[in-house]
């Protein structure tokens, strides 16, 4: 038996350009996300899925607001591609 997945997500920007600095080791600022993958059956007891997931690049610029070093701005991006295989069993 084969089973197939299919998403899509969208959202507004979770970070303003005034949060910019907050951000820039774990830059969230995902719009969309497309999903999809599949799962096939091998037995009653076991399957083998993979899935895939797509985040178009979006980015935010804004200040930096380090003390003593005005004038500056930071560009944070983010981009994803995430591909998965497994098998599962169940006992």
């Amino acid at each position: 038996q084969l089973t197939l997945r299919a998403g899509f997500s969208t959202n507004t920007n979770p970070i303003e350009s005034d949060d910019v600095m907050l951000n820039v080791l774990a830059p969230g600022v995902v719009k969309k996300r497309f999903t999809g993958g599949f799962a096939f059956n091998t037995s009653d007891t076991s399957a083998i899925d993979f899935a895939v997931a797509y985040v178009p690049t979006v980015s935010v610029t804004g200040p930096e607001a380090a003390p003593g070093n005005p004038g500056h701005t930071i560009k944070v991006e983010m981009y994803q591609i995430a591909v998965t295989l497994g098998w599962s069993n169940k006992f």
